[in-house]
């Protein structure tokens, strides 16, 4: 109930440019923590056994390009659709900034070297900072089966990360 009443929970997924990677990590897991509307009256989350996750992504070195033509076609191959709440063809890459990382409940790295790079800039929020469970290689430049498989690897790092538990209740190991 207290999550309830404070709010889903923020992750910020953080890579270097914030075209490719994190902006595909965000749109999974905010379609994987996605509450179908059933009912205004009942708790949907603990009958579907959900979560309450709003995830956004940064970048160490961003632009303000959009996300990266082969990332929205991997998302969209795979089934994950940008809708209001999930826009992810809107996107523009924006610098990770110590705002975000402020109300951001957890920041994930695509890397091990991104994690350092953010342990190093905000040492005082050390405790909310984590790495993906494996290095996500970087398919910018590659053609779509690279982002396909890139999009594949995000996918199960998400599930490790937020869903592993439920899954292992579910007996889905």
């Amino acid at each position: 109930m207290e999550e309830a009443l404070r709010g889903p929970l923020t992750v910020c997924f953080v890579c270097t440019g914030n075209t490719c990677r994190s902006p595909m990590a965000a749109a999974i897991l905010n379609d994987l923590s996605r509450v179908p509307p059933v009912c205004s009256m009942c708790d949907i989350e603990r009958l579907l056994n959900t979560k309450r996750i709003r995830a956004t992504s940064a970048g160490l070195f961003a632009t303000g390009a959009p996300i990266a033509e082969h990332a929205a076609g991997a998302l969209e191959r795979a089934g994950i659709r940008s809708l209001p709440d999930n826009d992810y063809r809107e996107h523009l890459s924006r610098n990770l900034d110590a705002e975000t990382v402020e109300k951001c409940d957890r920041i994930v790295g695509m890397t091990s070297a991104h994690t350092m790079q953010l342990l190093a800039a905000f040492p005082e929020h050390a405790a909310k900072i984590t790495s993906m469970p494996e290095d996500i290689p970087d398919p910018y430049g590659m053609d779509g089966a690279a982002y396909d498989a890139c999009l594949l690897a995000i996918e199960r790092g998400v599930r490790e990360l937020f869903f592993a538990e439920d899954e292992h209740e579910n007996g889905n190991t």
